[in-house]
Order: structure tokens, then C-alpha cells, then sequence
């Protein structure tokens, strides 16, 4: 329940502080038409004009694709300071709990997060940390998904999804940088 909680409480505060203020409304409009344009100029790789305006339109978009990254950073700072907290909450209430146990014993790297706080040898015993990070990862994916079908969070901008601050290079820059691989 708490992990539920603690999803739909970091939506909220995307929502909040990123998707509802005009900035991101206008960010990702313009994000939209630029993406328009690189598809559309994409097709005229022969003439050296319609090349030109591509390549205005590419980075025009990483430029608001990395604007929508510092744009998100709010949220992302607030929720980096809410879950640590409820980290520490659960923490305090759950140390030396088994909250389940796991159906197989996990491989090495795993085993110290599945079985942090917990006494003994029992390697199949699950601590709270694994659960909840387990459980917000299967959750917040399904519940964005169905926020935004629902209309109540806008569908982030083709691309941006994975980007970072410094968003991935065209396959053509990289191909011009490091030549074309087979």
C-alpha cells in the first residue's frame, strides 16, 4: 500500500510542478512540430536544402528535449527527497521484518538488497527495501501508462522518454563521427 501510495504521490508532483504549467504545455508544442520536421524532412536526403532545415530541426529539438529534461529536474529532486524519506520511515518500521518470501534464492548482486536488515541465512526471505523497489518498478510504469490514457497526464513527447540533459546523438552525427559501422 505504501508503494502504491508513493507512486501515485510522485505523479502527482510531476503533475504539479512539470505537467501543468504553461512552460511544458508550450515546450512540448514545440517539441511536437519539430519532431514533424525532422520526419518530414528525413525523406529529402538528396537535396541540400531540405538537408539544411533537417538539420536546424534536429537541433532545435535537442535543444527542447534537453530544456524538458531541466524542466523535469524539479520533480525529480522532489521525489528523490520523498522517497528517501518514506525509505527511512519504512526503514525504522519494517528492520528484521520478513515481508515475503522469494519462490528462488537470488543471484549474488541481489541477494544484498533482497536480504538487507535481516538476520540469518535464509536467502529467500525478502526484506522491505526489495519489495517496495520491486513493487514501484512493476507499478509506476502501469501507472503512468494509465494516467496518461486516462488524460489525466499528457503523453511526453516522442524521444524524450530516454534522454537525458544531453540527449542521444543522431544516427547520422554518428555515423558522420565515427564513420559507418557494419
Amino acid at each position: 500500500m505504501i508503494t502504491v501510495a508513493s507512486v501515485f504521490w510522485g505523479e502527482l508532483v510531476s503533475w504539479g510542478l512539470v505537467y501543468r504549467t504553461k512552460g511544458f504545455k508550450e515546450l512540448k508544442k514545440k517539441m511536437d512540430r519539430f519532431t514533424k520536421d525532422v520526419e518530414k524532412f528525413k525523406d529529402h536526403k538528396n537535396k541540400e536544402r531540405k538537408q539544411k532545415k533537417r538539420e536546424v530541426a534536429e537541433k532545435a529539438l535537442q535543444e527542447c528535449q534537453r530544456s524538458m529534461s531541466m524542466m523535469n529536474m524539479k520533480s525529480t529532486l522532489v521525489l528523490a527527497v520523498t522517497m528517501i524519506s518514506v525509505l527511512q520511515a519504512m526503514s525504522h518500521a519494517y528492520d528484521k521484518v520478513v515481508l515475503a518470501r522469494l519462490p528462488f534464492t537470488p543471484i549474488g548482486f541481489l541477494r544484498g538488497i533482497s536480504h538487507r536488515g535481516l538476520e540469518g541465512d535464509d536467502f529467500r526471505a525478502c526484506s522491505y527495501i526489495f519489495f517496495y523497489v520491486i513493487t514501484g518498478m512493476g507499478l509506476r510504469a502501469n501507472v503512468k501508462k494509465a494516467l496518461q490514457e486516462a488524460g489525466i497526464t499528457p503523453e511526453m513527447p516522442k524521444g524524450t522518454a530516454n534522454t537525458g540533459m544531453f540527449g542521444m546523438p543522431s544516427q547520422e552525427e554518428i555515423d558522420r563521427k565515427w564513420g559507418k559501422m557494419q
